[in-house]
């Protein structure tokens, strides 16, 4: 009651400790703060784990693909002939002007020789010319296409995309395991 009569000790806040029902502690929000940064961060660790580090069929496959829609694109705007032609470790697009036979490596920022970063080869369905020099695909400026069935593989798993005047589709191919499960 001496506390009330003294204005002095009216004006100071009380001390923490002296509270009443003072609880020590965290706050709801400091809790949940912290709980959705812990969440946050098991996320992005287990899509980290999850996935490949390093390059796979699937992305080698996307890679070429956008590449092949590019040639098609390529062809029309610039209104030049424009093949594909495979390499032992890559590929490299190719082009020949108008009354030429000879190809020649086509300069284009768009377009540039790639090179497979896993033990990649292609086939083509139907068979690869014989000669080495000549595309197995190719673009003509006024939208038509040689294409056929190419199949990237390595080991023994197959990714293969469908190229013809539609377009670049990718379909599905049993990979050997998966044909030895059936």
């Amino acid at each position: 009651m001496a506390s009330l009569s003294n204005p002095a000790a009216m004006r100071q806040p009380p001390s923490r400790h002296r509270q009443a029902g003072a609880q020590s502690g965290f706050s709801l929000l400091e809790l949940l703060i912290v709980l959705t940064i812990i969440a946050a961060l098991a996320g992005l660790s287990v899509a980290w784990l999850d996935g490949d580090a390093g390059p796979t069929l699937d992305s080698a496959r996307e890679r070429l693909r956008i590449d092949l829609e590019r040639a098609a694109i390529q062809a029309m705007e610039q209104q030049r002939v424009i093949g594909l032609l495979p390499g032992a470790t890559g590929y490299t697009f190719v082009t020949r002007d108008a009354g030429s036979a000879e190809w020649q490596t086509l300069e284009a920022k768009a377009l540039p020789a790639r090179q497979w970063q896993l033990d990649i080869h292609l086939q083509r369905d139907p068979s690869a010319p014989e000669d080495s020099m000549v595309p197995w695909l190719v673009w003509w400026p006024d939208g038509e296409v040689l294409g056929g069935h190419l199949d990237l593989v390595s080991g023994d798993r197959r990714r293969r995309l469908v190229i013809d005047a539609l377009g670049v589709r990718e379909t599905m191919v049993q990979d050997a395991t998966e044909r030895d499960d059936a």
